[in-house]
């Protein structure tokens, strides 16, 4: 994330740094990695628009919580994000896409002093371009489906790549779309034109009536990268499952396919009779949703 017409106070930075200290040691393999990366991206002159350490251990947890083991990301840049994806956990493996062939470059250097090597894949290409070809690939077969997704790239194509990634993701993905807030230029009508604005503005809107999510938010974000802030959204695949209630039901009532004491949700759904409104059967999918989660997908 980078400050988009902003002025940057002192006091992010510091904070941010307050924070590093308490809770990311220098000595840390991973920080040394970054570090590295870091350098590496500033010797080969690669913009300084990386996420932060913070931001970068943001994104980290985020896999974590959800158990990710594929990831998506659209604009490698040094490969610092790519770096703390992976990193989340040992079976991670992460694809990323980026347009330039020099940053491409670096970022596997990067990479490969992480020991990442094999379980980054960098693809060098244009997003626009590239994302439909993963999309056959996955159709296909050829690669799973996606569990999260960080989209930071050029910003004109986000909603472009929002629904790419979207068609790729498995139930209860998380996609998150990078610098939506435009150090605040996102609420000026007066910027509305602004390529990056324009963007934002425009997979804001799609995701605010999208019905295939459980939930979207933007959130803020101050430091030492200055004044920006995220899309984040999670994926329900609400369009397939309430096509589906019976088998839904079906699976509900069936001793050997769950277990109601894993998803306390489920003990006081009664399955029995029709579903009266749409309202009805999405609340059905969110439970076996979680459901779904609580077992590890073997709903």
């Amino acid at each position: 994330m980078s400050m988009q017409g902003h002025k940057k106070d002192e006091r992010w930075t510091a904070a941010d740094n307050y924070v590093l200290k308490h809770l990311h040691p220098e000595e840390s393999q991973l920080y040394e990695h970054v570090r590295f990366a870091t350098q590496l991206a500033e010797s080969k002159d690669i913009p300084s628009i990386e996420v932060s350490l913070l931001q970068g251990k943001f994104l980290m947890t985020q896999c974590q919580m959800i158990n990710a083991k594929h990831v998506l990301e659209v604009g490698t840049l040094g490969g610092i994000s790519a770096i703390f994806q992976a990193s989340a956990g040992p079976e991670i493996k992460v694809t990323t896409i980026e347009v330039d062939e020099h940053h491409k470059a670096v970022a596997e250097e990067a990479i490969a002093h992480a020991g990442l090597s094999d379980r980054i894949e960098v693809l060098l290409g244009a997003g626009i371009d590239v994302l439909p070809k993963i999309r056959k690939e996955v159709d296909s077969g050829q690669r799973p489906k996606f569990d999260f997704v960080f989209i930071d790239a050029d910003k004109p194509n986000n909603l472009n790549y929002y629904n790419e990634a979207l068609a790729m993701c498995r139930s209860r993905a998380c996609i998150i779309v990078d610098n939506v807030v435009r150090g605040g230029l996102l609420a000026d009508d007066s910027a509305a034109e602004n390529p990056g604005v324009k963007g934002a503005r425009e997979v804001i809107g799609a995701v605010g009536t999208d019905a295939r999510l459980l939930g979207t938010t933007v959130l803020q974000t101050v430091g030492e990268k200055g004044y920006d802030g995220f899309l984040n959204n999670l994926f329900a695949h609400v369009s397939s499952a309430v096509n589906d209630k019976e088998s839904i039901l079906q699976s509900i009532q069936n001793p050997d396919l769950i277990c109601l004491s894993a998803c306390p949700a489920l003990s006081r759904l009664k399955p029995t009779g029709s579903f009266r409104t749409q309202d009805a059967e999405v609340g059905i999918l969110n439970i076996c949703l979680d459901a779904r989660c609580a077992l590890g997908n073997k709903l």
